[in-house]
């Protein structure tokens, strides 16, 4: 085995971390933006809610920073995705930060659904992209421990490799 290899290896189980702390942070996000959506408690509630979504987004964009180049040297897509992850990340606080400038109120009188409905729409589409991704990474980390044992002891290449062949079909069919 020689030290590329274990640098290789090294990258897509950062990915692995960073991509699952990623995944947190945008249920967490994603939540709140529902909180925001559904709320019916007033404008001072709604800023509120407001403030929290944007710092949500805010802690999921600090994340997508965490991914490196290296890791998107061994892991494909890698570049693209986070890139239009942080994009949206970002458009999420500016949407946020509107609410909260205007007091938790709709600067034009919208709905919340129609002020956030894009964003969510657009995410939504997004999707399928961290399966793909989720994938890709889990299919690097199969290939590389079955080809090399040393990096991992077989239960671990096994659950490794499940994990890769069920995001695989999840992406398949996403």
């Amino acid at each position: 085995m020689t030290p590329g290899v274990v640098a290789e290896y090294v990258a897509v189980k950062e990915a692995t971390a960073t991509l699952t702390r990623a995944l947190l942070s945008i249920q967490a996000a994603d939540a709140t933006v529902n909180q925001l959506i559904a709320e019916r408690g007033g404008p001072a509630r709604t800023k509120a809610l407001a403030q929290g979504a944007e710092l949500a987004w805010n802690n999921v964009e600090v994340v997508l920073n965490g991914f490196t180049g290296a890791q998107a040297l061994v892991v494909p897509g890698l570049a693209k995705t986070v890139g239009a992850y942080k994009s949206l990340a970002v458009s999420w606080q500016h949407g946020a930060e509107i609410l909260v400038k205007n007091g938790g109120r709709s600067p034009k009188g919208e709905t919340m659904q129609s002020l956030l409905g894009p964003l969510q729409r657009r995410e939504v589409a997004m999707r399928p992209s961290l399966t793909k991704l989720a994938a890709a990474i889990a299919g690097r980390t199969c290939a590389l421990q079955n080809a090399h044992h040393q990096l991992a002891v077989t239960k671990a290449i096994v659950q490794s490799c499940g994990t890769a062949h069920q995001l695989s079909q999840q992406a398949g069919s996403g």
